[in-house]
């Protein structure tokens, strides 16, 4: 046996590759990547839902995404992912012959092997290895040996190295030996010359360039059946349905329309254009700007994606931290077909994880709490998404025991925030939760009550322009609503003039747009503004005061927008409004980017620079303008 296994272990020698296998090998290993992530996203998603829907065509489709897996790492000689896929598809084949029931055990355990597959995906040039290989394997055959008792009989080479007869480390090199791809082994063995390899591989190569994802050609079709008796199989007319594109070029695409319409937009307005009396040339620009536009649409439908990726993610969390907290919970989702940019959904990712941990955790109640309220044992946390006016509006609610205004002022009055004396309305209690350091956390554990969670939530989601509002009622439950710009590169904006420049107001913002006269402005002896708006006292900002365009005295009488930050409204003094357009934001350049109070500008269709207001940072430049003015 020993000499057996060194034969073959003097055969396994790597074979020398050209540069042009060895561009084919990667271009194979980044193609299994590719799929393997594809598969085990797929896997995760049945296996979450296994435990409520166990029929055998969800048996059958977990089986086979985890089958593919194993079948491509041993092709590829990637034993690591190879062994773990092995023990999960040997759970998931006992599954889906009905030989023992599913059970949480079973699922956690093979979802720790898809965790594992996929934490080495990117790693797989260095042999895609898994550190604890050993520990999840074992788990595997544990949880197996646990629901069918009959699996843990000792295989044949375990018996072998048990009895002595045989060392460990020869039947480790059979399997090695084994798990090699088999060209390699044919060649290895002297059977097949290389070159035949060399040359399969090529003609595999040129066939799957031209049919790659293509599905199988369908048996012949009876005469008289659409596509029959075609020159060209139907099969072959699916084949440029889906194109992977990398995401810099969309990018620079929708960079490029974009300055495409402002160059239309630049001769269509141009003065003197609108000056000449040119019937043939106004329906020309005309049909210019409706074609520009709809080059604009396709190019950003093609950044859409759907937000199901992010809800299966939602999903995997919901379940794995109600097993570790001890609490049955219900998912619903609604609107995860919901399409956003895919910069947007980046971005909303890591927010939306916190704020169902948040509820998991301090909204939904133990089992005991719950029954204890005349609750159902089983809470429910909803995920629901939609379009909305050109905004996405995301929201998560659950059913648990809301929040106590009693405990958030307690806290409030702790950290010092507010005097016993003070009076302060329930909604703006309850911004309170997104400030740093706030927690009504009994204790710290793993999962929350260090203070720092939602005020991240909150500056990530205005990163990306949007907005997060809070509501709760004690015993009903809490709701956390999002609005989201559709993408990040369209912005809808009120145009205002104010000290000679123009600037964007971002509508998102915009309350509304007043004229106030002399009578409506109250100057305080600070030398602030405020006035008074339907029986409402808001402190008034001049913009041209903000960035020093004006002569530096204090608004009066005139036009005001009203804008609100969170819980902060205020008006904003300004010289003319020019209407609300759709613009394209650009970053600021390097050396001005550090401008406080603008997020960004665009170029209209004027020529003219619009700087795009960032009213949260105008607000706070205001106070400091105060607070110096005051010392």
């Amino acid at each position: 046996m020993g000499s057996v296994a060194q034969s073959m272990s003097d055969e396994m020698q790597p074979v020398e590759e050209s540069g042009d296998g060895q561009q084919a090998a990667r271009e194979i290993v980044e193609m299994f990547a590719e799929e393997a992530g594809e598969q085990l996203d797929t896997l995760e998603q049945v296996l979450l839902g296994i435990e409520q829907d166990c029929s055998d065509a969800t048996l059958n489709e977990a089986f086979r995404a985890m089958h593919s897996v194993k079948g491509n790492a041993g092709c590829l000689g990637l034993p690591d992912i190879e062994a773990v896929a092995h023990r999960a598809e040997d759970i998931l084949d006992g599954l889906r012959k009905h030989v023992f029931p599913p059970n949480q055990g079973l699922i956690s355990a093979v979802l720790a092997s898809v965790d594992a597959i996929r934490g080495c995906l990117g790693d797989l040039d260095r042999g895609g290895t898994i550190p604890d290989r050993d520990s999840i394997v074992q788990r595997l055959q544990a949880e197996l040996a646990t629901a069918n008792p009959r699996a843990a009989v000792p295989r044949l080479g375990e018996l072998l190295v048990a009895s002595g007869a045989v060392d460990p480390s020869a039947v480790e090199a059979i399997v090695d030996f084994q798990r090699r791809p088999l060209g390699q082994l044919l060649v290895n063995l002297g059977l097949v010359e290389e070159k035949t390899i060399e040359a399969t591989l090529d003609e595999q190569r040129r066939i799957a360039e031209g049919t790659q994802g293509v599905p199988a050609a369908p048996a012949a079709a009876p005469a008289g059946t659409p596509g029959a008796g075609t020159d060209e199989p139907r099969a072959t007319k699916l084949e440029a349905s889906f194109v992977r594109v990398d995401t810099g070029k969309l990018d620079s695409l929708l960079n490029q329309v974009g300055e495409l319409i402002s160059a239309v937009s630049a001769v269509v307005q141009s003065p003197e254009v609108a000056a000449l009396e040119a019937d043939r040339f106004n329906a020309a620009a005309s049909q210019l700007q409706r074609v520009t536009s709809g080059l604009h649409d396709a190019a950003m439908a093609m950044r859409m994606v759907p937000m199901s990726g992010v809800v299966n993610k939602l999903n995997r969390v919901v379940r794995d931290l109600s097993i570790k907290l001890g609490k049955r919970v219900e998912f619903e989702t609604v609107g995860e077909s919901t399409e956003v940019d895919k910069s947007v959904l980046e971005g909303i990712a890591d927010p939306l994880v916190h704020i169902v941990r948040n509820a998991l955790d301090h909204g939904i109640e133990s089992a005991e709490r719950r029954l204890a309220a005349g609750k159902p044992i089983q809470g429910t946390l909803r995920f629901h998404a939609r379009h909305q006016g050109g905004e996405v509006w995301i929201s998560v609610t659950d059913d648990g025991g809301g929040i106590d205004p009693a405990r958030l002022r307690a806290k409030a009055e702790a950290l010092g925030w507010l005097t016993p004396e003070q009076s302060i309305s329930e909604s703006a209690l309850l911004q309170f939760i997104f400030r740093p350091g706030f927690s009504t956390a009994e204790k710290v554990t793993g999962v929350s009550g260090r203070g720092v969670g939602m005020d991240v939530v909150r500056h990530n989601i205005e990163a990306l322009r949007g907005r997060v509002e809070l509501s709760s009622e004690l015993g009903k439950g809490t709701t956390i609503s999002i609005r989201l710009p559709l993408t990040l590169a369209i912005i809808d904006v009120m145009l205002v003039r104010a000290g000679g420049c123009l600037f964007g107001l971002p509508v998102l913002s915009l309350r509304e747009s007043v004229s106030i006269g002399q009578e409506a402005v109250t100057p305080l002896p600070d030398g602030s503004r405020i006035i008074r708006i339907r029986d409402r006292i808001l402190p008034v900002i001049g913009l041209d005061t903000i960035f020093g365009l004006g002569s530096g005295h204090e608004p009066s009488a005139g036009l005001v927008a009203i804008v609100e930050h969170g819980t902060r409204v205020c008006g904003l003094r300004v010289d003319q409004l020019l209407g609300q357009r759709q613009i394209v934001i650009k970053p600021l350049d390097q050396y001005i980017s550090d401008i406080r109070g603008v997020s960004g500008c665009a170029v209209l269709g004027s020529g003219e620079i619009c700087l795009i207001l960032d009213i949260r940072q105008v607000l706070e430049v205001h106070v400091e303008q105060d607070r110096r003015e005051a010392a």
